[in-house]
This record gives structure tokens, sequence and C-alpha cells, in this order.
């Protein structure tokens, strides 16, 4: 029930910046949703016609319950982040970033031996042009809700406090429900 409970939180939480699609299945992977989030930023002179500089960022959340998160799950996000990088990234001239996130809500903690490998080698990122057209990063948070446990990979670090103050918020959490 938590699980469920914690999902429909998420969703409510996302839908406000990000288009959601549930169930999302990819690559044979079956996620409970998927969201899609957009954001334009553009520099002008005095008038929005006069504009200088633009920027385009993405973020596409694959958010997925499973009992325990183990390695060979993650070597095999891995190998399908990077076939479907090009798909899931729209390259153009105001293209700077793109995160494709592994939301990963696990009933048990990760091995030590899978928290390695999320650390050292889930830090993949795609140069296009040389880093002109932009880049896309992968982003992979594992949430364990019932210890309160939150583990990233390296992009995923600078949200790691928020992934915690969202488990603290989380009512049944609170209510210590299961």
């Amino acid at each position: 029930m938590i699980y469920e409970a914690f999902r429909d939180y998420m969703i409510q939480n996302l839908t406000n910046n990000y288009d959601i699609e549930s169930p999302y299945t990819v690559e044979g992977w079956d996620f409970d949703f998927y969201g899609h989030f957009y954001a334009r930023n553009a520099k002008y002179l005095m008038s929005k016609k006069l504009e200088y500089y633009s920027f385009s960022n993405y973020d596409h959340l694959f958010y997925k319950t499973m009992p325990e998160v183990t390695l060979e799950d993650l070597k095999s996000l891995l190998e399908m982040t990077k076939g479907i990088v090009d798909f899931y990234t729209q390259v153009d001239e105001e293209h700077m970033e793109t995160y494709i996130t592994y939301f990963l809500i696990a009933r048990d903690t990760p091995s030590p031996e899978t928290l390695n490998y999320l650390k050292k080698k889930m830090n993949y990122i795609k140069n296009f042009n040389f880093g002109l057209n932009g880049w896309t990063k992968l982003k992979v948070v594992i949430l364990v809700p019932t210890s309160k446990e939150v583990y990233t990979n390296r992009f995923g670090n600078r949200d790691k406090k928020n992934f915690q103050e969202i488990l603290e918020k989380f009512k049944f959490l609170k209510e210590g429900k299961e």
C-alpha cells in the first residue's frame, strides 16, 4: 500500500511541471509512469522580438517500483539508455541539456556491489557536436521509502537532499504505515 500511495504522491507533485503517462513501457521495461518536462529560456533586448540567446532543457523521468534494485538491473538500464538516448534527445540549435532520469523505488536496500556500480559506472553522458549542441546525462535515483534511504549516481547527487525531503514529507512514512 505504501508504494502505490508513494507513486500517487509523486504523480500529484510532478503533474504541475511534467506531462505524465501511466503506465509506460520502453525496450521491454514496464515503468509505473513516465514524465516529460520541457523548458525554454531566452534572453532578449528590449522586446521579445529581439531575442539574441535561447536554450532548451528536457527531463525524461522513468519511475518504477521494484522489490530490490540489482546490479543486473543497473547494467540493463545503462545499456537501454545508450540505445534510447537519441530518441529522447531533441537536438537542435537551442538544445542545451537533457536528463534521462530513472527513479527506482525499492523495497529493500541494494547490495554494496550494486551501490558501488551506481556510483562508479552509471555516470553516462553523451555530447552532441562536442557539446556545442548540448548533452544528455543519465541520472539514477534509488529510494527505499521504509528506511528513508536515498542513493544516487553522480548526476543525481545535487538533488539528493530534495529527495530526502520528499521522503520526510510523505504522509504514510510519518504515520509509520506499511
